[in-house]
């Protein structure tokens, strides 16, 4: 059978390491041994994860803050308040449920996402710098407001950028030779880098507009290109920018000489 635990209460783990199958706790967890839920862990209160080795889970649920200095691995987790990690954060479905404003830190370049949701009616959002690695989806159905936040798309199947709302990404890595197709305009207020695998846009923009061109742009070749719609920023003087653009069937870079102009102050050109 299974071993179910349900504290009213708060829990602190400082011993040996704990195993069980669904944990349900009213209050806090502070965890600094081995955890391991295997089906089910719902916090009513705060998060605090620290120690070597860690906590897994199934499928996690905390209603308060959850802050994670040690590994924690999650099928699922439900963050329903700010969300804090300086560890290695392994999550397949990562959901932002909060009804209103929650911060979300990522401050290493070990956190890896398959599926980024965000609800709506949550906004997302926080000026630290982070690092995610998202390996699947990326749907927005609230708000996302990360403007110092890297994301590297290195899935090995096909991703998307989409949900009910447009995006606006921080800075943006084009790695995953599967490709990412948008369903929803996407802002990247950083850099945009083109490693590996095409950005198909389609009817939508990719607007790559916090930073003048061409240093908004970083690769871009035969093997990583936008197909459809790329908006770049032009500067108040003379430049040159080139559209890593293409079809599905050839790369077709397209390079635009942007002269100075009394009384212009730049703008943006969709290619």
């Amino acid at each position: 059978g299974s071993f179910d635990i349900t504290v009213g209460g708060s829990v602190s783990n400082t011993g040996s390491a704990f195993t069980v199958d669904n944990l349900t706790v009213t209050g806090n967890v502070t965890s600094s041994s081995p955890m391991t839920v295997r089906t089910a862990l719902s916090v009513s209160g705060n998060l605090n994860n620290s120690g070597a080795t860690g906590l897994t889970a199934g499928t996690m649920t905390v209603s308060g803050t959850a802050t994670s200095n040690a590994p924690l691995t999650a099928t699922t987790f439900n963050v329903g308040g700010d969300l804090t990690s300086s560890n290695a954060l392994t999550v397949t479905n990562l959901i932002f449920q909060k009804a209103g404003t929650q911060a979300a830190t990522f401050y290493n370049s070990q956190n890896v996402v398959t599926n980024f949701t965000v609800n709506s009616g949550s906004t997302v959002s926080s000026s630290n710098y982070s690092t995610l690695n998202i390996k699947g989806a990326l749907t927005n159905n609230g708000s996302i407001a990360l403007p110092n936040t890297s994301w590297i798309f290195n899935g090995t199947s096909a991703q998307t950028i989409g949900g009910s709302s447009d995006s606006s990404l921080g800075n943006m890595t084009m790695n995953n030779s599967a490709g990412v197709t948008l369903s929803r305009n996407v802002t990247v207020p950083g850099t945009l880098t083109l490693t590996s695998g095409n950005i198909t846009a389609g009817s939508y923009v990719l607007a790559v507009t916090g930073t003048y061109c061409p240093a908004s742009i970083s690769g871009g070749s035969a093997a990583s290109y936008v197909i459809g719609n790329l908006r770049l920023s032009f500067p108040p003087y003379n430049s040159t920018c080139t559209y890593p653009i293409g079809d599905t069937s050839a790369y077709a870079p397209m390079t635009i000489a942007f002269p100075w102009f009394a009384g212009i102050s730049g703008g943006t050109l969709t290619g």
